[in-house]
């Protein structure tokens, strides 16, 4: 099932590229049509943020009505009948996911302009008086990696599909009656980062992560109750360094690899 859900995330999230980098690039060129419009464009930017946060809005959508799809699978592949989600009205879910993704795409659309004006702000800044192009202007943007290109478009997607579709099992699982909790996983490989080792049951040494057997590290993934926040036990070398952050569900940082599985009762 896994896999099955990782490819239909795959598919949001390249949609959800494409769209962003689209509306970023158009959005730099509303504000910047030319050299002569370079005064005034931090201002400007506000006339592209309608698309940006179309797309943004578009694909929190899909990946947390997935992740709500995902999550009643995984309840019936589990126990094999749909009885453990009676009186569950998916519609009305499906409604309150909506919402939620409504919500936190404005709050995230603010957010990235602000980082918008103040990357544009800074870039002006060490443009000026050089005597270059504004073709130099957009170069120099995107050297500062928060610019309005395809690798922010990228980051913005990975991440926010990762939460969004996170999002949503959790709300599938809320109304299921043998949910009681959910477990966090992460890669088993020597990538995983020093906040997600722990989490996902690595241990993380002073040579970074060390993958360990399967069952070890289900062994000794974290787990909470639906409504809780996952606590980062903390370890040895720099993952000793957040012991007790806290986190809702993955992702944990930027381009985040983590999900969750379900934590059921016993039959």
């Amino acid at each position: 099932m896994r896999d099955g859900a990782d490819r239909q995330r795959m598919a949001i999230e390249r949609a959800g590229i494409r769209r962003i980098a689209e509306a970023l690039e158009k959005q730099l060129r509303l504000a910047i049509p030319n050299a002569e419009s370079v005064d005034g464009a931090v201002e400007r930017l506000g006339l592209g943020e309608k698309e940006l946060e179309d797309a943004i809005l578009e694909m929190i959508n899909n990946a947390v009505l997935l992740g709500q799809d995902i999550g009643r699978s995984q309840i019936n592949a589990i126990y094999g009948v749909e009885k453990q989600f009676e009186g569950v009205d998916w519609e009305a879910l499906a409604g309150d996911a909506i919402t939620w993704a409504t919500g936190h795409a404005r709050d995230l659309v603010v957010e990235l302009q602000q980082t918008s004006r103040e990357t544009l702000r800074k870039g002006i800044t060490q443009w000026t008086g050089t005597g270059a192009g504004v073709g130099a202007l957009f170069a120099t943007l995107e050297k500062m990696g928060f610019g309005f290109d395809r690798r922010r478009a990228r980051l913005i997607a990975e991440t926010e599909v990762t939460n969004a579709f996170a999002k949503g099992e959790v709300m599938a699982w809320e109304n299921s009656d043998v949910v009681v909790g959910k477990e966090w996983r992460t890669a088993n490989d020597e990538r995983v980062c020093p906040i997600c080792a722990p989490l996902g049951g690595i241990r993380f040494g002073s040579e970074g992560a060390e993958p360990a057997s399967i069952s070890d590290q289900l062994r000794r993934a974290e787990q909470t109750g639906l409504g809780d926040q996952f606590t980062h036990p903390g370890g040895r070398s720099a993952a000793g360094g957040f012991a007790g952050q806290r986190f809702d569900r993955p992702p944990a940082h930027p381009n985040c690899r983590c999900w969750l599985v379900p934590v059921t009762r016993m039959r």
